[in-house]
This record gives C-alpha cells, structure tokens and sequence, in this order.
C-alpha cells in the first residue's frame, strides 16, 4: 500500500463530538485504537501507519464494520512524515514490535528489519531560520544553540531551503556544529531552492551551537534565504 485513502463506510470521518484526536503508528489490527476508543468515547484516529499487509487490511475491514474510524493507511513508518500532523493531533499511539527483543525470539536487536523504535519514537525536531537580503561574505546567517538532543539525518533528508532571489552562481553555505563543519546547504545558478549535503548522520547534543555561514565570495544575487532542516529529538 502507499498512502491510500479508504472510502470506508465505517465511523464517520468528521470531528463530530471528538475530543481527543490520535496518529496510530505501528497499528497492527487497531488494537490500541479500539481500546483508546472504548475507554474515551471521544477519540478519534485520524491516521494510521502499518506496514504488514495483512494488519493492513484487517484496518480495512474494521473500517469497514464500524469498529475504528475512517482514515487514512500509510504503509511505513520509517518514510512517514508525521510533520503535517504537528498541532493536529493530541494523542501518537504505537504498538512497536517486541519481537527484536523479545526473550521468545532470536533477539537480534537493531539489526532485526522489526525494529522500529527509532522511527517510531523520534518525534520532529526541526531547526528553521530565515535570511533577509543578501548575505555578505562569510556572514553568519543563523546561529542556533541546541535544547534537547537532536538527530538529522545523512544529506539531511527532508530539509527544504528556498531563496527568494535565484542565485547567479553555484553557492555554498557552511553548516558547522560547535564551529566544525557539518554540511553543506547549496544553491545551485539560477536556483532558487537549494540542496543539501551531508556525508553522515549527526547528533546534536544540549549545548551545542548550531551555525549557517555564508560562501567567503558573496553571490551576485542571491537574496532573501529560508531554510528548515528536518530533525527529531533523540529519546
């Protein structure tokens, strides 16, 4: 499956009397949702990610029945964005799989495929700032010290930075840690979105400083720059 909407005949999928609204990760056949639901008349789960087909389609057919909301499947919590949601929801439910490490198992851990919790547990934690006009040389563009430990991901997977004047040539700007360079966010000629490079995985720790520095050589015209980099707290 990938991001499909299910025109269910079950529970209706507007707020109506709901109070309390979930994201069901891991959501096996809904176990944790119909028990969520039982115990609060007001809840109502407006997505839910499972990647087995088979707990997939049971979400289906208990749709299907009335027994869980109507919403939306996604099929993999490990490429979910669950950014949208931020604000929408009040309550992430997850029914992780035990069997990595379960004592019933062959306890293979972090190199079980079944270990989710990292996606599972990593709430977003994205780091934003914005440039007005043109940088000059080697200018600090933002300076970000950091509260709680934070990872981002190898090319910083789903960062995003947009210029709002197109840059006349190739520029690079600097993303140091503690004054080391970390990664590169680049502005490609004519570009007005950037790329960003990054060779491995970084973890932020509480207490680091977090730095955007300009190319050495100012840009013609590149004016105007925003940027997220898509992180998630470290728990």
């Amino acid at each position: 499956m990938h991001d499909l909407a299910l025109p269910s005949s079950g529970r209706a999928s507007g707020a109506g009397d709901a109070c309390l609204f979930g994201l069901s990760l891991c959501s096996g056949a809904g176990g944790l949702d119909l028990g969520l639901a039982i115990a609060c008349p007001g809840y109502r789960a407006v997505g839910y990610v499972e990647r087995e087909t088979y707990a997939a389609a049971t979400l289906v057919a208990r749709m299907e029945d009335a027994s869980l909301d109507q919403a939306v499947i996604w099929d993999d919590v490990a490429t979910f964005d669950g950014r949208p949601w931020r604000g929408a929801v009040d309550i992430i439910t997850a029914g992780y799989p035990c069997q990595p490490f379960s004592v019933a198992g062959k306890r293979r851990g972090a190199d079980d495929p079944r270990h989710l919790w990292p996606h599972a547990a990593e709430p977003p934690a994205d780091i934003s700032s914005y440039k007005a006009g043109q940088p000059a040389a080697d200018e600090v563009i933002a300076r970000v010290p950091v509260a709680r430990r934070t990872r981002l991901k190898v090319n910083l997977a789903g960062s995003h930075a947009s210029a709002e004047v197109a840059a006349t040539a190739s520029a690079d700007f600097d993303i140091l840690v503690d004054g080391v360079s970390s990664a590169t966010m680049r502005f490609a000629a004519a570009a007005t979105s950037g790329t960003f490079i990054a060779a491995s995985e970084t973890v932020l720790e509480p207490g680091q400083v977090l730095s955007v520095v300009a190319p050495s050589t100012p840009d013609a015209t590149l004016a105007g720059i925003g940027f997220t980099l898509a992180g998630s707290l470290v728990l």
